[in-house]
């Protein structure tokens, strides 16, 4: 006995689509990852980080200070994609003449890389200034 199977066949490509289903990302050539390593952060790393408060300020580099239960104490640095980075400093309080490093507590959300050191001289490795401008053009 021959059945029909038409009525069993979708009529179209939308009755196979599901509207509510995430679309992967699709990427074309070699993926990169973001991360400089999958180490869990430690003090001591240098981090960079994106914060829209600091949006014109690029690339945000820091140093860990310290580990809190919910976010990271860091040590803000200064410097260019070119240049030697050192330390930022702010005016001690009450101190005349006195200055202190700038630390802030950040979301741990906001490293995007971490792990890596600065040259000797104080300079931005090849591959980090890589990795800077690979997340500047997402």
């Amino acid at each position: 006995e021959i059945q029909n199977v038409e009525e069993e066949l979708p009529t179209s490509v939308f009755e196979f689509v599901d509207e509510d289903a995430c679309i992967p990302p699709v990427f074309i050539g070699k993926q990169s990852k973001l991360k400089f390593c999958d180490k869990p952060i430690q003090v001591d790393d240098m981090v960079l980080l994106d914060i829209p408060k600091y949006a014109g300020e690029w690339p945000q580099l820091g140093q860990v200070v310290e580990m809190l239960e919910s976010r990271i104490k860091i040590k803000w640095y200064k410097g260019s994609m070119s240049g030697s980075w050192s330390p930022c400093t702010l005016r001690a309080t009450g101190e005349r003449g006195k200055r202190a490093v700038w630390t802030e507590d950040v979301s741990p959300a906001q490293i995007w890389c971490w792990g890596f050191n600065l040259t000797p001289s104080g300079h931005l490795t090849k591959r980090i200034k890589e990795k800077v401008e690979e997340y500047d053009t997402y």
